[in-house]
């Protein structure tokens, strides 16, 4: 065999990989960078890479580490992958058109932030024999208030049309059946830069919006403010980090902020404890924007 020059420089050691020639490395008479090609027969050609895509699953599984969490975190290896259909989406139902100052219509929404359980994880494939059903997933997730049907994560999808604004009011509905507020279900650090509703700022001051004091895990009622990422919207509808609200929840400590330091909405006549009314006009081209929680240090939960 005549040492061939390889012009990309990468292509034979790239093909050797995948079984598709064999190549050593060699030099030419010039002393250029070139291989020793052979091509194999067609009736192996296709072995190898059935091969090494073979071996490359069988590393993969035997190699991966994993150590459960304390709590009752699954190992992630013992889970079954793409047995599941994802979810496409579908439209979130709007409660009403009104008209607003200025006499022009608005499409308008009530939605809600709730906790419920969904099944996340695949339906089997617990067990010794893999015909038992993993747990539910307790999710936070956007809802049309009285269509608990919505009620799914990833949330529905509000469909605007462009220049037509829509209302949305936005409800903080972490709560339970008696009223009471939910706590985080993932640990708050309450000395970052975070909302801070108990107003225990590491200064000494007591308002929101700062680093607090209290080393401990925070397990007060959750801040939120919903921010549509992308949006052109007006500061009363931006949803700043600082613009948070508690839920309306029948026990909300004593001395406790159930606002953030840039609460704002929309319409003003909106005194629904926790909620705010954004507006949205829509006014730029065609596309997909998703909205979030964007409480100040807390998005990243």
């Amino acid at each position: 065999m005549d040492c061939t020059i390889d012009p990309i420089g990468r292509l034979a050691s790239q093909r050797r990989r995948l079984g598709g020639i064999d190549a050593r490395p060699c030099r030419t008479k010039r002393g250029s960078q070139g291989y020793f090609m052979k091509r194999p027969n067609r009736t192996s050609s296709l072995r190898p890479i059935s091969i090494l895509f073979a071996t490359l699953f069988f590393v993969s599984a035997t190699v991966a580490l994993a150590v459960p969490l304390s709590g009752g975190t699954l190992d992630p290896t013992t889970i079954p992958k793409y047995v599941e259909r994802l979810v496409i989406p579908p439209e979130m139902p709007f409660e009403e058109i009104r008209v607003v100052p200025g006499g022009k219509n608005v499409t308008y929404y009530e939605i809600e932030v709730v906790q419920f359980d969904q099944q996340i994880l695949p339906r089997s494939g617990l067990g010794k024999r893999g015909n038992k059903p993993f747990p539910a997933t307790t999710v936070w997730s956007y809802a049309a208030i009285g269509h608990p049907e919505t009620r799914n994560y990833p949330a529905f999808t509000v469909e605007a049309k462009v220049d037509k604004p829509i209302q949305v009011k936005w409800i903080n509905n972490l709560i339970d059946a008696k009223g009471d507020f939910l706590p985080h279900i993932l640990q708050v650090d309450q000395t970052l830069h975070w909302a801070n509703p108990p107003r225990d700022c590491a200064d000494g001051t007591a308002r929101t919006d700062c680093r607090g004091d209290d080393p401990e895990p925070y397990l007060g009622p959750v801040p939120m403010v919903t921010h549509v990422h992308g949006a052109h919207v007006g500061p009363k509808s931006d949803g700043y980090p600082e613009a948070w609200w508690l839920p309306g929840a029948r026990n909300i400590p004593t001395g406790f902020a159930t606002r953030g330091a840039l609460f704002d909405q929309a319409d003003p006549s909106n005194d629904d404890p926790g909620s705010a009314v954004f507006e949205y006009p829509n006014s730029q081209r065609e596309t997909t924007l998703w909205y979030h929680d964007h409480a100040l240090g807390m998005t990243r939960l």
